[in-house]
């Protein structure tokens, strides 16, 4: 009796092995099925980023062409603005970038012509002023002639007067230039994307500026000459 109670003893400890190794295995197959699952998503995954990477665009919005041939450019371009199938144009960089520049060289000259149209207007402007203002002294001109002042001295007074005003309009013109392009260029660079250079002493400024120092004496003479005749008859007038 003692022996039967010792195998039934020992015949329950066997099944309770054989259930923890039978739930082992479960949990170990239940794990693997998981991982296998887990490597079938990230499989399906890599696979659905995969086609979608090598997937065809539907539309492009450019193409880069290159010719062997650049007599062939035209024709090829013609060809494709020609194109029934699609609604296609060709753009030649080079030919662009030239009208543009050509654009931008009309629109140089326009402000360039303006610019000596404004000279001139400042020429007449100056003359009628350094008139206006010999012709107010009249009468100490009248007594330097007296004096025995001549032509030459005359008109060194006048044109010294000139230049000084030429010199003080290009200074003042320089410094509101500069200013204004250092205020309006980061603006017109953000809303058009136009760089503009700052103000530069370059050749071209310094013939403008020889070019108005010769305006600014050539309009002196006028003045001068005038004045010089009136100073003789006024210092000849006797006062009646």
């Amino acid at each position: 009796q003692v022996d039967q109670q010792d195998d039934d003893h020992a015949d329950e400890h066997h099944h309770e092995d054989h259930d923890k190794h039978h739930a082992e295995d479960e949990h170990h197959h239940g794990d693997h099925d998981e991982h296998h699952a887990d490597e079938h998503h990230h499989g399906g995954h890599d696979e659905h980023a995969h086609e979608e990477h090598d997937h065809p665009a539907d539309s492009y919005n450019a193409a880069f062409v290159g010719l062997k041939s650049r007599p062939s450019v035209f024709k090829v371009q013609r060809q494709i603005n020609e194109f029934e199938g699609e609604l296609l144009t060709a753009v030649l960089p080079g030919a662009t970038i030239f009208k543009l520049w050509t654009l931008v060289a009309s629109v140089e000259d326009v402000l360039r012509l303006i610019s000596w149209i404004s000279v001139l207007v400042a020429f007449i402007g100056l003359s009628v002023l350094l008139l206006s203002l010999v012709n107010e002294r009249r009468k100490e001109m009248a007594i330097l002639r007296a004096q025995g002042l001549g032509l030459n001295g005359l008109f060194a007074m006048v044109m010294i007067e000139a230049l000084i005003l030429v010199i003080a309009g290009v200074a003042l013109g320089t410094l509101l230039l500069a200013a204004v392009l250092q205020i309006t260029a980061p603006i017109v660079q953000q809303q058009f994307g136009i760089w503009i250079s700052g103000f530069t002493f370059n050749a071209d400024y310094f013939r403008f500026i020889a070019a108005m120092l010769i305006i600014g004496a050539l309009s002196a003479m006028a003045p001068a000459y005038l004045q010089y005749k009136k100073s003789i008859r006024d210092g000849i007038k006797v006062p009646g």
